[in-house]
């Protein structure tokens, strides 16, 4: 056996043995065509989610998290349902009811903070999430719907390792652009807070979009979408937002322990971020 082949069949054998990251993706996201959307009513009072029925018939229930489309639109899916929409260059509305219309058009009723109530529907495209899950919309109806199942311990892996937080900065954008929030470890090292759905045990949640804080909801209270936010001495991070009905209102993220269902993880004490588990 000359030496070149050999070289070629440990590649080949290489390549069989251990999977690219395209093939373990694959394996993470089936993509589903949507037939039909429902509202699951929750047991018991507890609050609807939107379930996605296959071509198959199989029912899976729409992922959290922050979607984005190439045109500059976005979503944020929180306990399964649709709480927030962002038109391209428009103000972000915070969605208080929605129903499914015949042909599956999701019509929303919300408010962004200056108006209301705003009867929309979510615009057209293809969205999709940093961790990989996507949706499609036309004519306001999900028609396709890539979902992502990883397991509690590879998720983990994936976002480790955790950081001590010794301060917190806004780093200002270039050109105008947003501000993000950044963390500084103790070991010097810079990180971006990342995007998601984070929410404690008390019932507390957060969502972050594009590294800044874009709401928050104390438990058993209405969600604040925040305009603007600034970080005081000791690291406090003070938000100023609106809960549709008064505002402004000043106020800080609930302190707790935040996860994600990814497993991004933040700890907040006396209104600061003193540790987190990032990507």
């Amino acid at each position: 056996m000359s030496k070149r082949f050999s070289i070629l069949l440990a590649l080949l054998l290489g390549a069989t043995i251990i999977p690219g990251r395209a093939q373990a993706q694959e394996q993470l996201r089936p993509t589903i065509n949507v037939r039909s959307v429902e509202l699951l009513k929750g047991r018991e009072g507890g609050s609807s989610k939107l379930l996605l029925i296959g071509t198959n018939g199989r029912k899976h229930l729409l992922p959290d998290g922050t979607f984005r489309s190439e045109s500059g639109a976005s979503i944020i899916v929180l306990d399964g349902l649709i709480a927030s929409v962002a038109a391209p260059r428009g103000r972000r509305v915070e969605v208080e009811s929605m129903r499914v219309e015949r042909g599956g058009t999701i019509s929303l009723i919300g408010t962004n903070g200056v108006v209301g109530p705003i009867s929309m529907f979510v615009p057209d495209g293809i969205y999709t999430t940093r961790e990989g899950a996507m949706i499609t919309l036309k004519n306001g109806a999900i028609t396709q719907a890539s979902i992502i199942t990883p397991g509690r311990a590879q998720a983990q892996e994936q976002l480790r390792p955790t950081i001590n937080v010794r301060s917190v900065e806004l780093l200002k954008g270039r050109e105008g652009g947003s501000s993000k929030l950044l963390l500084i470890g103790t070991n010097g090292r810079k990180h971006l807070l990342p995007d998601g759905t984070f929410r404690s045990e008390s019932g507390a949640s957060i969502i972050v979009l594009d590294g800044l804080i874009a709401s928050v909801a104390a438990p058993r209270g209405r969600r604040v979408e925040v305009e603007s936010m600034r970080v005081e001495r000791g690291g406090t991070i003070s938000l100023i937002g609106t809960n549709g009905v008064v505002g402004p209102i000043s106020m800080f993220v609930p302190d707790g322990i935040y996860t994600t269902r990814e497993g991004a993880m933040i700890t907040l004490k006396n209104g600061a971020i003193t540790q987190a588990s990032i990507k």
